[in-house]
Formats: structure tokens, C-alpha cells, sequence
């Protein structure tokens, strides 16, 4: 609404996720995009940025939000539900951060914005491969805000937690 133009990148954005894709373009014509995009996969990411910067030449603002839960005994999760998720909600920020940041760089300004949640301060039970993810990707944006404030990017964490209905959401 103020005027950005937005791009959402998604799995499967004619198949499975098409509705939501179109939902997202009839709301915003003029402003928004939709392009594929899996954070697990290396080829899909570097696909995404490359095409972005071909048609755009910059990107101003990542915003890092792909993410799963599991909620459960954590001993009870196996080795591929772990790697899963520290795969989506983890690397898949450490992917895309490290395709953006060249170009972030060679413009001097940029921001990546890390969405994480209140369960990467507080663990909860029956959360604990989920807070472990967002720990680790909350210590990653801060050690990017040291590392790249020279550069004229900056890393963000914003993380947000529900509690009796009621949205909470900190800027860190």
C-alpha cells in the first residue's frame, strides 16, 4: 500500500499454491509478484535471485519468513523431521541471505529481515527443535548486523509470538 513493490516467492505457485498466488496478484496488480521459490533448494533459490536482479538490478529488502513447526516430545522426532525443519527455517535463511548480500553490498544498503518468534528467546515444551531454529537464525542476523553494518545493510530480527488471541511482534 505505501507504494513497494513486492515479490513472494512460493512453491508451486502455478500448481498447488495457485490460488494463493493469484489471490496475491488480483489484491496488488501493480505492486506484487509472484515467483518460485524453494528455500531448501539450492538451484531453486539461485533461480529466484538471478531472475529477480535480471529484471530488476537491485533488492532492497529480503525478508527471510519460510517456516515449519512440529510440535511433540522432542526425542520423539526423528533425524529427517530435524533436518527438515532446521533445513526450511534455518538454512533456507542462510541460503537466500548468501545469495542477496553481493548485490546488497555492491549497492551499499539493503536489509534482511529474519521473522523468527518468541519461542527463540523462551522454549516451550514440546517445541524444542522449533525454538533451536529460531535461535540459530536469530544468532545468524545478529552476527550479520556486526558484520555488514559497513556495507549499509542491516539484519533484522522480528520476532513474533500469539498469546490469548493477541499478536505480538518485536523488533530486535
Amino acid at each position: 500500500d505505501a507504494g513497494y513493490w513486492v515479490v513472494a516467492g512460493m512453491r508451486d505457485p502455478l500448481g498447488r499454491n495457485r490460488a494463493k498466488a493469484e489471490s496475491i496478484m488480483a489484491a496488488y496488480p501493480h505492486q506484487a509478484a509472484v515467483m518460485q521459490l524453494d528455500v531448501c533448494d539450492d538451484l531453486s533459490a539461485a533461480a529466484c535471485v538471478d531472475e529477480l536482479l535480471a529484471e530488476t538490478g537491485r533488492i532492497d529488502v529480503l525478508v527471510n519468513n519460510a517456516g515449519i513447526m512440529y510440535q511433540g516430545v522432542t526425542e520423539a522426532y526423528d533425524l529427517a523431521q530435524a533436518r527438515r525443519l532446521m533445513e526450511t527455517n534455518f538454512m533456507g535463511a542462510v541460503r537466500l541471505d548468501r545469495l542477496v548480500l553481493p548485490a546488497m553490498r555492491r549497492q551499499r544498503s539493503g536489509a534482511l529481515v529474519h521473522v523468527t518468534s518468541i519461542a527463540g528467546s523462551v522454549v516451550f515444551p514440546f517445541a524444542g527443535l522449533y525454538s533451536a531454529s529460531k535461535m540459530a537464525t536469530e544468532g545468524l542476523a545478529q552476527g550479520y548486523r556486526h558484520e555488514l553494518r559497513s556495507f549499509g545493510v542491516d539484519s533484522l530480527v522480528l520476532a513474533i509470538a500469539v498469546a490469548a488471541g493477541t499478536l505480538f511482534i518485536l523488533l530486535l
